[in-house]
Order: C-alpha cells, then sequence, then structure tokens
C-alpha cells in the first residue's frame, strides 16, 4: 500500500507539472500591460482630435473608457471568489466548481502531509505557509498548481486527485468553445509525452480526447496511457473552468482500466448538498 502510495504521488506530481506546460496561461501584469497601451492609444488619439472636436463629442469618446474599466473591475472581482475544497473522513466537496465526492470504508482520502508534499512549490511561496483561499489564489499567480485533494482505493490500484491551476484567456475561450481538451492535445500533447516520459520515467505515452461519465453527465476527458514500472496505467481528466482557474479532475488506475467507474462517483456540490 505505502508503495503504490508513493507511485500515486508521484503521478500527481507529474499531472501538476503537465498542467503548468500544458495551461500556463498569461500573467495578470501582463494583462494589465495590454490595457495601459490601449490607454496611451486612446490618449493619443483624444489628444488629436481636441482642436477640432466639440466638448460634446470628447465625452462620448470617453465612454468606452469607462466601460473597460467595468469590465476590468468585474474580472477582477472574479479573480476574488477563489474557494479551496474541504475534505472529512468519507466526503471532499469544492463548491467554487460545483463538485463533490462520497466515497465507502474501501477509500481513503490522502493525509494533510501527503497534500503538502505534492503542494511544496506553492506552500514554500506562501508567506504564511498556510492553504486558504486567499494565499493559494496569490501562489497560482506566481504560476505554481495546488493540489486540492486525492483518494485512494483500499489496494492502492486506483486513485483520484483535484489539481487547480491558471489558465489563459485563449483557454477560457476554448472551453466556451468546448474544445479546450481537444486543442490543449493539439498545441501541448507531444510535449506533455515527452515530460511525462523524461521527467517521470514513463514509457509508451498516448494522449487522446475521450469521454467519461462525471457529475451525472457525458463529458470530454483527456485519456492518458501508458506504463510505469512495468505496469499499465490509464489515466483519464476531465477539465473544468471558472473565472480564469482551471481544475482538473484524473483518475488513474493501475494494470486494469477502471477511470470511468472512478469519475462517476463525483456528484454537483449543489446536489450533494440538497
Amino acid at each position: 500500500m505505502r508503495k503504490t502510495r508513493l507511485m500515486t504521488l508521484i503521478v500527481v506530481a507529474a499531472i501538476s507539472l503537465a498542467t503548468l506546460n500544458a495551461c500556463g496561461g498569461a500573467k495578470k501584469e501582463d494583462t494589465k500591460g495590454t490595457v495601459s497601451a490601449t490607454e496611451e492609444t486612446e490618449e493619443e488619439d483624444t489628444t488629436e482630435s481636441e482642436a477640432e472636436e466639440p466638448a460634446a463629442e470628447e465625452e462620448q469618446e470617453e465612454e468606452p473608457a469607462e466601460e473597460t474599466v467595468e469590465a476590468a473591475t468585474e474580472e477582477e472581482n472574479a479573480w476574488e471568489e477563489l474557494e479551496i475544497g474541504t475534505t472529512s473522513q468519507s466526503t471532499y466537496k469544492n463548491e467554487y466548481f460545483n463538485i463533490a465526492l462520497t466515497v465507502n470504508e474501501e477509500w481513503a482520502f490522502a493525509t494533510e502531509e501527503e497534500i503538502e508534499e505534492t503542494n511544496k512549490m506553492v506552500i514554500e511561496s506562501l508567506s504564511d505557509g498556510s492553504a486558504n483561499a486567499e494565499s493559494v489564489k496569490n501562489a497560482l499567480e506566481k504560476g505554481g498548481t495546488y493540489t486540492d485533494m486525492i483518494v485512494y482505493y483500499m489496494d492502492g490500484t486506483i486513485n483520484m486527485n483535484t489539481t487547480i491551476g491558471k489558465i489563459s484567456f485563449l483557454e477560457q475561450a476554448s472551453a466556451k468553445r468546448g474544445t479546450l481538451v481537444e486543442d490543449i492535445i493539439s498545441n501541448n500533447g507531444e510535449e506533455m509525452a515527452e515530460l511525462y516520459e523524461s521527467a517521470y520515467g514513463m514509457e509508451d505515452v498516448e494522449i487522446s480526447a475521450g469521454e467519461t461519465t462525471f457529475c451525472g453527465e457525458t463529458t470530454t476527458c483527456m485519456m492518458i496511457n501508458a506504463k510505469t514500472q512495468g505496469l499499465p496505467l490509464y489515466m483519464k481528466q476531465v477539465y473544468i473552468v471558472r473565472d480564469g482557474y482551471n481544475a482538473i479532475v484524473t483518475a488513474t488506475s493501475f494494470i486494469e482500466d477502471y477511470t470511468d467507474d472512478a469519475l462517476a462517483l463525483f456528484t454537483a456540490a449543489e446536489a450533494d448538498a440538497s
């Protein structure tokens, strides 16, 4: 059991690193820089037209800028809503991403120490070393990922985890189109496969898009098949996007593929509450 748990932590670390590679996104400072450049252009246009345009028309020129400020404020407020999940003996819930998982005695959630081990890069970047919504958000701003939950099946051959990261504007657009998984594979699939193989010793890595049942609905998922330490490894990942953040729910199964059965255990947090 201890050996399979260690293997799980290695796989989760690989997922986190691959997530950084595939869903890096742009820093907010870059976005602010783009807004500033736009504002400079608007100021130049206004200056050139001051001698020719009436005062009333100058006021009309300023209206789009006010709308831009309001939109930016709404986006900033959205970023402040991030919440991390909670785990009890048999239940995991993340209301922010509207997911919940209740398991029986054949499953066990990872200890706080194991979660901290996978979150070293994030925890070490926090000022007080604690993991709360605000500090995790700040760490994600620096390019980190945060493992929210890990749960193991009793024989260690199946596990699931939830990893939170920041997602770029273009990937948010892909999510709205319903093509996020396909676009990630198209743009980063080869690099992700090479990363799994070079950094974590996996072999024969194959990445493709498929479908699975999650929270009672059929949804697109990323499928990763490989070999690790001589054992067949099967992974399915479901991507949930909200307010510039991405939660990746991963089911991993060794020897036999039970990933669909595992992901089918998830429900919507709202439904779980009722």
